[in-house]
């Protein structure tokens, strides 16, 4: 699994690979280090991501923790048909925000927290 991280008002993370056991502990520390560097407002792009196991579950569910500890939001982007299928069995859709794409995930932190000037 691979991160690449663009930092901003809204900071993105585009995930790509597999998110499994061997892996979640990489998405929740390039998260948390995000979150915690004062990035409130997170984008997590999963149109890359082939795969989610439970462990990818219980990483999302730490990533969402830390940043509604910090009074943050987060989405997720682009994600595949697999993946999003997984999120729904396991009831994860109830409580994750999902967006067709990075752009319309951005766009729904507008009103939602005062968004610095670029």
């Amino acid at each position: 699994m691979e991160i690449t991280t663009e930092l901003g008002p809204v900071s993105i993370l585009t995930v790509t690979g597999k998110i499994d056991g061997n892996t979640f502990e990489q998405l929740v520390e390039g998260a948390k280090s995000v979150i915690q560097a004062g990035h409130k407002l997170l984008v997590l792009d999963f149109q890359g991501v082939s795969y989610l196991s439970s462990a990818g579950i219980v990483a999302l569910q730490s990533v969402l923790g830390e940043i509604n500890a910090r009074d943050g939001r987060m989405a997720l982007a682009g994600v595949v048909d697999d993946v999003a299928q997984t999120l729904e069995v396991v009831g994860a859709t109830e409580w994750l925000n999902l967006y067709p794409d990075v752009k319309s995930a951005r766009a729904s932190f507008w009103g939602t927290h005062p968004m610095p000037k670029i």
